[in-house]
């Protein structure tokens, strides 16, 4: 079944949301570019569903124009979403999206006791979330 045709098919959105996934995963996205069904997947996906993507993302494994919308998109999420999915990315030396993920940890974590400590960041990013 073609992307289009599942998002209209009366399919329970957590099972659209990993059918998805793992046609990313697997590089399986019909006659439509990756990007395009991560936007899909972007659209769809409520927070409460966003442990899939997030395992997908911390992967840092799928097409690069996928992985720059999922990521555009993970900005966007509340931070019990956001920031352990960037903590979890910044521990991963050749992640595309490690740089990206580090200076949101800053930005939101560095205090002069912190300066320059990514762990300390990684660290604080998982606190807040679980809050």
């Amino acid at each position: 079944m073609r992307v289009g045709e599942l998002l209209v098919a009366d399919v329970a959105e957590p099972l659209l949301v990993r059918e998805l996934v793992w046609r990313l995963r697997h590089g399986i996205h019909g006659d439509e570019p990756a990007w395009e069904t991560a936007a899909h997947l972007a659209n769809i996906a409520p927070d409460a569903d966003y442990g899939e993507i997030a395992e997908l993302l911390a992967e840092g494994r799928i097409d690069e124009a996928a992985l720059d919308v999922l990521i555009g998109d993970a900005h966007h999420r509340g931070p019990a979403v956001k920031l352990p999915l960037f903590a979890k990315i910044s521990e991963n030396p050749i992640h595309p999206a490690r740089d990206e993920a580090l200076a949101l940890l800053q930005m939101h974590f560095e205090t002069p006791e912190t300066a320059g400590d990514a762990a300390a960041w990684r660290r604080a990013a998982y606190r807040e979330a679980a809050r």
